[in-house]
């Protein structure tokens, strides 16, 4: 029904991607942090005054230690490398979608990227961008923000095309 589309060019920031990655641990994993949170400071109004130190503790040193560990951790993947370098999206709806890197300078060319089309999970229509999540881990996504897109004339087609994996 559609032929293959190509998206310009265009690059995530790391902070857009980390926001993403943080946004979809925090909401799978927010009881880790704020069930301990929430102890201590019921007991430093029943028991002890102290354990609300410990609670401030947990908020502004070990709550951050964990944020830059998500940092470390899913920065380094291949995922997010195929996510913030610059690249150019080629769709061939119900087929693949490949993935071309653009030359950069300092780092190396990169091979073309082929995501199969049963590889799409879901998809998730955000604010200014567009979330193909893929299977395996959460954490492995394709985004696509809406400007690389160009018209809304071509979102909602796009929309159309990946209808299908809904």
């Amino acid at each position: 029904m559609y032929n293959e589309t190509e998206i310009a060019p265009y690059k995530t920031s790391n902070r857009q991607y980390m926001q993403i990655v943080a946004g979809l641990w925090t909401g799978r994993w927010w009881w880790t942090i704020a069930l301990p949170l929430a102890t201590f400071l019921a007991l430093s109004m029943a028991v002890d005054i102290a354990y609300a130190y410990v609670a401030l503790i947990m908020l502004f040193i070990i709550v951050p230690t964990i944020m830059s560990f998500l940092y470390f951790y899913y920065a380094l993947t291949p995922e997010a490398i195929m996510a913030m370098r610059n690249k150019r999206v080629s769709i061939k709806p119900g087929e693949h979608i490949t993935i071309i890197y653009e030359p950069e300078d300092n780092f190396p060319i990169l091979k073309p990227t082929k995501i199969k089309w049963d590889e799409i999970s879901h998809i998730s229509y955000r604010e200014r961008e567009l979330l193909l999540h893929l299977k395996g881990s959460r954490y492995r996504f394709l985004l696509i923000p809406y400007d690389a897109i160009g018209e809304e004339s071509d979102i909602i087609r796009f929309t159309e095309i990946f209808k299908q994996v809904q």
